[in-house]
């Protein structure tokens, strides 16, 4: 059986409207639904007048020079823990930062006596250590409470005076 043009082309088109048919068709109906309504705000506006706007500049006093801060001293003496204190063949630089470390000072070794041993072994508070180091390795020891400092200097021949 031969089919025209026309016919096959009709054939065609029922068979793709019925594949189409067959694809679109469900049990349960579309249901139209309304769109849902957005909320609109109103604009914002002031309930009460702005507050008035005063100019940048500002009265002051004149700068002035800070006083010293004084430090509340007291005339009760300073107490300090009794250390026991043990080096053994060490150079000034570590006896130093030993002893410092003890109080939890800084530390500071002149360069000239840094390498010089020392060997010591003693029962004392941080000063009555800083004596005895002064009188074994001739040296001079500074402690400064204030500012938590050891210092280990040279002993000077001479000292200057004012």
């Amino acid at each position: 059986m031969k089919l025209d043009r026309f016919s096959a082309g009709f054939l065609l088109l029922v068979l793709v409207s019925m594949a189409n048919a067959a694809c679109t068709v469900s049990n349960k109906e579309a249901e139209w639904q309304q769109p849902k309504k957005q909320k609109v705000f109103k604009i914002a506006t002031r309930q009460l007048p702005p507050e008035p706007v005063y100019g940048a500049l500002r009265w002051v006093r004149p700068p002035q020079v800070l006083p010293e801060r004084e430090i509340p001293t007291s005339s009760a003496p300073l107490l300090m823990p009794v250390i026991q204190f043990e080096v053994k063949d060490k150079p000034l630089s570590e006896v130093a930062l030993i002893l410092a470390a003890t109080a939890g000072y800084r530390s500071y070794c002149a360069g000239s006596i840094a390498s010089q041993k020392l060997t010591l072994v003693s029962l004392g508070t941080l000063e009555e250590l800083g004596r005895e180091i002064e009188e074994q390795a001739e040296i001079e020891v500074l402690i400064n409470h204030r500012y938590k400092e050891v210092r280990f200097l040279a002993k000077d021949l001479v000292s200057p005076k004012i």
